[in-house]
């Protein structure tokens, strides 16, 4: 599972707006959440005076299409040499740098975007997009609220909302917008609702209402959804003969392995503060297996898990190196503690408002930002 687990498995920011020009969408997945990232031929407004500006944008177009996106990029930049108010050219090129990795100048483009045009949703919802994969979701939040400020019933500004404030585990927030949302599908009889009823059963469950929980998603699966196996499992599986975990030989070990990955991976996906009560469960068999198993073997060194303070933090470390050891027929101590670090700091980041500043943790962020982690590692091993 991608990062954040069952908390966001599954979620779509759905693009159910209809343009009459030429649109095309396609999915970006994050932490889970399949996002749909929106681009337009001419046409969204009012495309260019200059018929050497609209040569460049159609042949930039066509270039993202087969996904030649130098070209296209290259392309873009000349029509707006042509005409700096050519609108649609910022959002294509938002979209262009968001799918070869350059956010920041997504951001900078569908920023201008809605500069010279305020009211341009589809340059909104594209941003938000954008923030969320930077795990931004104030920013993200922003721009779905200015979405429904243009279109008061816009469903994508709630189901973004939603999704946006379960995130930052404001449930009272993200329950009323996906309630909306919800309520919308409805009355609209959207093939959507399935995902409506989704997510209003996610923020359920993270906020430890169960029984609503499993309402909703039942709703979802009889719409057609598809849920998460371990929340499948964990919700509507007969579990009333289950016994408990005994660790005692090596087959023992060998038989729980699987398990194992699925619990850190839950542990490791899942935002501090979410399942308190299953996180202390899970962290306890986590420990357990850890400590006992035959096969896998850790080292602690005080030069590289400089955080002992950060109990959370130290298990995503033990963690990250134990997944990393099941998973090689070729074990590298460098490249365990490299795993367990690099782990540390995904999770340290996801979580940094729960967890609080760490200093020693920011030191390998930066480390890890100049290129030089894996060597400060070695030298401390």
């Amino acid at each position: 599972m991608n990062k954040k687990a069952i908390l966001i498995i599954g979620f779509l920011i759905l693009g159910i707006l209809s343009y009459s020009q030429k649109t095309k969408k396609d999915v970006v997945v994050t932490d889970g959440v399949k996002n749909n990232i929106t681009s337009t031929n001419t046409g969204m407004f009012e495309g260019s005076n200059s018929l050497k500006a609209n040569s460049y944008f159609d042949k930039a177009f066509a270039f993202a299409e087969s996904e030649d996106f130098d070209n296209a990029e290259k392309f873009y930049l000349k029509a707006i040499k042509e005409d700096s108010d050519f609108i649609e050219c910022y959002d294509n090129l938002g979209r262009v740098y968001r799918r070869i990795g350059k956010l920041d100048k997504a951001i900078k483009f569908y920023s201008k975007s809605i500069e010279l045009y305020p009211n341009g949703i589809m340059a909104h919802q594209n941003l938000a997009v954008v923030y969320t994969i930077q795990k931004d979701f104030d920013n993200a939040i922003k721009h779905y609220k200015e979405i429904l400020k243009i279109s008061p019933n816009n469903v994508e500004g709630y189901f973004g909302l939603a999704n946006s404030y379960m995130m930052t585990l404001n449930f009272d927030k993200a329950l009323e917008n996906s309630l909306k949302t919800v309520s919308i599908y409805e009355e609209t009889n959207s093939h959507y609702l399935n995902e409506g009823y989704h997510l209003t059963g996610l923020i359920y469950y993270y906020n430890d209402n169960k029984s609503e929980a499993k309402k909703y998603l039942s709703l979802a699966k009889d719409n057609g959804a598809k849920i998460n196996p371990s929340l499948e499992s964990e919700l509507f599986a007969d579990n009333s003969d289950s016994n408990a975990i005994d660790l005692v030989t090596k087959e023992d070990y060998a038989k729980y392995e699987e398990k194992f990955i699925k619990d850190f991976n839950w542990i490791f996906e899942t935002p501090i503060g979410v399942n308190p009560t299953k996180r202390k469960k899970t962290n306890a068999f986590l420990m357990q297996w850890m400590i006992g198993s035959p096969n896998v073997s850790i080292e602690l060194s005080e030069k590289i898990v400089t955080y002992m303070d950060c109990g959370d933090c130290l298990m995503i470390f033990i963690g990250g190196w134990t997944k990393y050891s099941l998973g090689t027929n070729k074990f590298s101590k460098l490249e365990a503690n490299l795993v367990g670090t690099e782990s540390v700091i995904e999770f340290y980041m996801f979580n940094k408002s729960k967890i609080g500043k760490n200093n020693k943790i920011e030191k390998f962020i930066k480390l890890k930002e100049k290129g030089k982690l894996e060597k400060h590692l070695k030298s401390n091993m």
